[in-house]
């Protein structure tokens, strides 16, 4: 479980995981993850940045969802900025992304959701190929689907030369759904 967590919050930090509704989450339970004490900026100098981020008891509120197993290690889920909503179902795009980079020809993936008359929003994912190993949308999107549970299943596949990144190397994921949007 050590490997595919960040690991324990170092002594003297504080971590809550919150839902939305505001309530701390029980083990396993995915919502937002509050830091505050050791290691964790007290705020923001100036406007340049949010300062909603911060509450008035000092937690600084992350805008990552993770959950804290049974072993008290924290596991990331994404940023809930790009969980969307399914059918009534969360949908975390950082699943469908670990399981799409399985397939032998998918170098890198980005899934966003978008909206959809149906479920509300759909999950639609981009892909980079890989070098030397050829295939269709039709077949990765197939491939995926069937091991997918019907919360999860794509509503599309598309290939990109490469994944809009910022200068640190974040995937623009908005670009991603305006590109979806223009019908790009």
């Amino acid at each position: 479980a050590l490997l595919h967590s960040i690991g324990k919050p170092l002594e003297g930090a504080e971590l809550r995981v919150v839902n939305a509704d505001g309530r701390d989450a029980v083990q396993g339970e995915v919502g937002e993850l509050w830091f505050r004490g050791a290691g964790v900026i007290p705020g923001y100098v100036g406007q340049q940045q949010d300062s909603s981020a911060f509450d008035d008891q000092g937690w600084m509120h992350s805008g990552d969802l993770g959950l804290v197993d049974g072993e008290g290690l924290v596991h990331l889920m994404g940023r809930q900025k790009d969980m969307f909503i399914q059918g009534g179902f969360n949908v975390y795009p950082s699943d469908l992304e670990a399981q799409l980079r399985a397939h032998p020809a998918v170098d890198d993936v980005a899934v966003v959701g978008v909206p959809s008359d149906q479920w509300g929003e759909t999950p639609v994912a981009y892909v980079v190929s890989r070098t030397g190993q050829p295939a269709r949308p039709e077949e990765i999107m197939g491939w995926y689907n069937q091991q997918a549970g019907k919360t999860q299943r794509l509503a599309d596949l598309r290939f990109i030369a490469e994944l809009p990144r910022s200068a640190i190397g974040k995937v623009l994921k908005r670009e991603l759904r305006d590109q979806y949007a223009a019908g790009r």
